[in-house]
């Protein structure tokens, strides 16, 4: 067995003993949320309820009767949460960062109320080019340009939502922004699994370039595309090897204009195989040899 492995320091952590300018610290923050909500038919949805997708379809009985018509409520606190904003040490003539973020949300349905890694991550910032390493926001997920919806989903399932490990650089060009990120799948994963797209041996890749401008009228603008390959199995039901993949490209165009007193925000996105990134989509099977089981994907 061969493996390769690539193991990246964080500065942050090793100015503990070595920092000499007295810059290195963590500042914890955090809050408790509660939710509490009532809705008037089942509903396909996250964590008992908590991240709403859509309302169940109709499922008649024998009679008649819609048995997806059942009111139902929640209590929940799982969103409660605790922040830590880390500083440090200059490094390779950056300055360095980072963030630690967790919350009661669960990695599963079956996990709900278990503790959940949000967001860590490291970041190397020189005057106009920016490293992050670690788990945060997928590239999809517009931060500055997201739905601003009562419920916890932020527009899920039509806006990609999903948190990855992943390697990011950015360089700023003055108001304009490019950025290139690799990355993987943990929690968000595609329909199968994770090891879908680690089997592939190859990342997840997504571009993108935004354009923001600050004033009385605040604007923000971009344009993304992101790829990813998947291996579905290594083996057929004959026991030979299976080695198919299928392949899928996501694409995403956003602007939103912030005045002092209205927030305009249009997106619009084209998706394949969005499961990882909670879509209705998932991939196929459209072709199988009969005689060794061999499957084409689309």
């Amino acid at each position: 067995m061969r493996r390769l492995v690539l193991v990246v320091f964080s500065v942050m952590l090793s100015g503990v003993c070595f920092g000499q300018d007295g810059n290195f610290g963590i500042k914890f923050s955090g809050f408790v949320k509660n939710d509490f909500f009532f809705d008037s038919r089942q509903t396909v949805a996250a964590r008992e309820g908590h991240f709403l997708l859509w309302p169940a379809a109709e499922n008649l009985d024998a009679n008649g009767e819609d048995i997806n018509a059942q009111p139902n409520f929640n209590f929940l606190a799982i969103q409660s949460r605790l922040s830590g904003t880390i500083s440090g040490s200059d490094a390779f003539g950056a300055k360095t960062s980072g963030v630690l973020e967790g919350a009661f949300f669960g990695q599963s349905n079956s996990d709900v109320n278990g503790f959940r890694l949000r967001h860590a991550y490291g970041k190397l910032n020189w005057e106009n080019t920016e490293l992050l390493f670690g788990q945060t926001w997928n590239p999809m997920f517009i931060a500055g340009c997201f739905p601003g919806v009562v419920s916890f989903n932020t527009g899920a399932p039509f806006q990609p939502f999903a948190r990855n490990p992943q390697l990011k650089i950015t360089q700023s060009l003055g108001d304009l922004k490019v950025a290139i990120t690799a990355y993987s799948q943990r929690d968000f994963a595609c329909a199968g699994g994770a090891e879908l797209l680690r089997n592939s041996y190859i990342p997840a890749f997504h571009a993108g370039a935004s354009w923001s401008k600050k004033g009385d009228l605040e604007i923000l603008t971009g344009i993304g595309a992101s790829y990813q390959i998947l291996v579905p199995r290594l083996q057929t039901d004959n026991f030979y090897v299976a080695n198919e993949h299928v392949a899928g490209y996501n694409t995403e165009v956003y602007f939103k204009a912030k005045g002092s007193k209205l927030t305009f925000k249009v997106e619009g996105t084209y998706g394949q195989n969005t499961f990882d990134v909670t879509g209705i989509s998932s991939f196929a099977v459209v072709g199988m040899d009969v005689i060794d089981d061999h499957r084409e994907y689309t």
